[in-house]
């Protein structure tokens, strides 16, 4: 199956403490059994507690077979505040889901890249995960 399609929203919050806004504009493309997922978003912030225009680009592949393992590789970068240099975050992880059956579970591998003062955002995950439903 091949198939196409993009998106956008936007969303403004207005509160006593300040605006928010933010815009995202999503895009997917599937041909066979691939699927790519694509997404930006961008954030405007000023309230009392910040004032920050953030960036985010989140995206995923994921060969979807018609029976077994579904393996996926996604990544995020993250620009938390576009008025400061080098403050930019990123993750990448791959896994293996078994969404068609009745106990979903996948494994998995993140890799966090961050500014080099921060340990939270430098480091390695292995990860299972087993999900039931009841």
């Amino acid at each position: 199956m091949n198939s196409a399609g993009a998106w956008c929203e936007l969303h403004n919050n207005h509160t006593d403490v300040g605006d928010r806004q933010m815009q995202n504009i999503f895009a997917a493309f599937a041909r066979g059994p691939i699927a790519w997922l694509g997404e930006v978003d961008y954030i405007d912030d000023e309230s009392l507690l910040a004032e920050a225009q953030a960036m985010g680009r989140p995206h995923r592949g994921r060969l979807e077979p018609r029976e077994g393992p579904q393996p996926e590789a996604h990544g995020r970068e993250f620009d938390p505040d576009a008025d400061i240099d080098e403050d930019e975050q990123c993750a990448t992880a791959s896994s293996g889901n078994t969404y068609r059956s009745s106990s979903p579970s996948c494994a998995g591998y993140r890799y966090y890249d961050g500014i080099p003062q921060n340990d939270r955002q430098n480091r390695q995950l292995v990860f299972l995960q087993f999900n039931g439903y009841f």
